[in-house]
């Protein structure tokens, strides 16, 4: 699985990843990945910053692209653009799930930040697992956020600040991919089976206010 983070206060926000993409069959993991997935994109002329991580091949680059096409949509309202990702993510990861033959999960997982609004942004994140929804908040800001395979086994995060600079959220989002990268690397210096899921080069988009 991938790592992405999300950092955002008054000023702006980040977001940032790793580029992997690995594979697996029925559940178990091939030494087979890439170094070229995007998975932090800009939506609504740059309004929305959001991240993906999940299902593995080509699902979530469909369900990047549907989902690219609802966060665009400034004839909804935010809350109505967050009803249909969330209703979109559970079909696809049931579906996902199902043609695994269960033996692999069907995880989607979104975060986001808006600034439809500028005075009073907001952030949150969206986590579906084989078609039922086991997260779905939003934050108050500054807030960081962070998913993926790693995330719980890094230190934990410095509190964030209205007074950080979008230089400095960046600096700070790379920091963060690059200890989830490094913990891979050990990992597998440690365990020579073990099929690194995160790695590649540092991509990141950003919105200043």
């Amino acid at each position: 699985m991938s790592f992405v983070c999300l950092l955002a206060n008054r000023n702006g926000a980040v977001v940032s990843s790793d580029t992997r993409i690995t594979y697996n069959l029925l559940g178990k993991q091939l030494n087979l990945h890439y170094d070229h997935k995007q998975k932090v994109f800009r939506a609504d002329r740059g309004r929305i910053l959001w991240g993906a991580a999940g299902i593995a091949m080509s699902g979530i680059s469909i369900v990047n692209l549907e989902v690219e096409k609802i966060f665009s949509r400034s004839d909804l309202s935010l809350d109505e653009r967050i009803l249909r990702i969330r209703r979109y993510i559970c079909r696809i990861s049931k579906q996902f799930y199902k043609m695994m033959l269960k033996k692999s999960d069907g995880i989607i997982h979104i975060v986001y930040a808006s600034y439809i609004d500028p005075e009073a942004p907001i952030a949150g994140e969206i986590f579906a697992l084989n078609g039922d929804i086991t997260t779905d908040r939003t934050c108050p800001l500054p807030v960081y956020l962070q998913m993926g395979s790693n995330a719980a086994f890094l230190p934990p995060a410095e509190p964030l600040s209205d007074e950080m600079s979008i230089d400095e959220l960046t600096e700070f989002a790379a920091e963060r991919v690059r200890l989830a990268i490094s913990y891979d690397k050990n990992r597998k210096a440690e365990d020579p089976g073990y099929n690194i899921t995160v790695g590649g080069s540092i991509r990141s988009r950003s919105v200043s206010i």
